[in-house]
């Protein structure tokens, strides 16, 4: 530690502060464009800034263009920084102060239900993946890496140049990027991952509507790193989710093979609620063969589901016939030895009034009196993957949902 505290001084006795720096900030999303100038000028231990271009929305602001001073020891603790060579990968122990357990729980307690994280392993996985060192690094990568926007995405731009004048050489510091701490930064063009740098160049850049400071100190990294990992691990949380609901899986499994069994959580995007939440997973039975399965899903109400497995139980075999029993559809079984048929088992909770109207429609075209509940719902997949959905009648008779 005394070694390295004396390097530190040494390099620090190196630093030699520039006589001037300009900075420019520019940041534009959908009809909001701002664009800054600024420049600092060295004056004993101090840097006063100026604002050369002011503008927002194409507008050159007429305001007073005088701005604070900062101080020249921090200017000098960024060069230092530049010297020290950061790191061009993510450290993990760079970021672990962000991800306390402290942290983790009050996310547990006060946010985790809005991404419908309820129960206590999908609680245990969160916190394995933010307190394990190894998982936390890839969270990270992923975060930084894959969703790095420096080019720009969906009409949005944003950069951010510092250079630092001296009367041979320039040093350039600057960030494209939209997400949390600026990262990555490139000096002289070459990427490198330091939220410590980050956070001083948060500092040097005046205050403005592009909020750099908050962007650049990373206050928004923990948010956005959980809501990224929950989304790539979502299928995953699913599945954790089912274990609460096992005593219904044990029972199907008395029966059939279970298999992706998992709780799916009603989006805005599907025809049910977002407060609704469905127990899915895939059945089947030797006496069915290798390409006919059974997806099983129902509503779960207040920890219950509303489909009892004991019915599906009590109706395979009953469904099952019905399918050999018409022509087209055994010959597709038959025809398509990679292809795949589902028989759909719910409580068609998730169908639109206009779907169900459309399905009755069709059945009474078909001398169909039977209700709803009686028909049978097919997805037939073939080797290409190419799906289509049908519903067959008590009757025998048949029609696809895409006609």
């Amino acid at each position: 530690m005394m070694l390295i505290g004396v390097l530190e001084i040494s390099l620090a006795q190196e630093i030699q502060a520039p006589d001037k720096i300009s900075i420019s900030d520019e940041f534009y999303a959908l009809r909001t464009h701002y664009f800054y100038e600024y420049e600092l000028t060295l004056k004993d231990n101090y840097y006063s800034i100026e604002a050369i271009t002011f503008k927002e929305n194409g507008k050159d602001q007429k305001e007073n263009k005088s701005w604070e001073t900062i101080d020249k020891k921090w200017v000098e603790d960024i060069l230092l920084l530049i010297k020290q060579q950061p790191s061009k990968e993510i450290q993990v122990t760079d970021f672990q102060d962000q991800f306390t357990l402290d942290a983790i729980n009050h996310f547990l307690q006060k946010e985790a239900y809005r991404y419908w994280i309820t129960d206590k392993y999908q609680k245990e996985f969160i916190i394995e993946e933010f307190t394990n060192p190894e998982k936390l690094q890839n969270n990270l990568n992923s975060y930084f890496q894959n969703y790095d926007e420096s080019d720009g995405v969906d009409g949005q731009f944003s950069e951010v140049k510092i250079y630092f004048h001296y009367a041979d050489t320039v040093i350039s510091v600057s960030s494209k990027s939209i997400l949390s701490f600026g990262l990555p930064i490139e000096i002289n063009g070459e990427k490198v991952y330091s939220p410590q740098l980050a956070k001083l160049m948060g500092e040097l850049i005046p205050k403005s509507k592009t909020e750099r400071n908050e962007q650049f100190e990373g206050k928004g990294l923990f948010s956005a790193v959980v809501r990224n990992t929950i989304s790539n691990h979502r299928s995953e949380l699913e599945r954790l989710e089912a274990k609460s609901y096992q005593i219904y899986i044990d029972t199907l499994e008395t029966t059939f093979t279970v298999s992706d069994a998992k709780v799916i959580n009603g989006k805005s995007s599907m025809n049910w609620s977002g407060d609704e939440k469905r127990l899915n997973c895939t059945l089947t039975h030797p006496s069915m063969g290798p390409n006919l399965s059974i997806h099983y899903s129902t509503l779960i109400v207040d920890g219950k589901i509303k489909h009892p497995v004991s019915q599906i139980i009590a109706d395979y075999r009953q469904l099952y016939s019905l399918v050999k029993s018409s022509p087209f559809f055994q010959g597709y079984l038959t025809g398509n030895k990679k292809g795949h048929l589902t028989i759909i088992y719910d409580d068609h909770s998730c169908f639109t009034d206009q779907a169900k109207q459309y399905i009755l429609e069709k059945c009474k075209k078909l001398n169909n009196t039977d209700s709803l509940e009686n028909a049978v719902f097919i997805k037939l997949e073939d080797e290409s993957s190419s799906t289509s959905r049908w519903v067959l009648l008590l009757n025998g008779k048949y029609f696809s949902l895409a006609n």
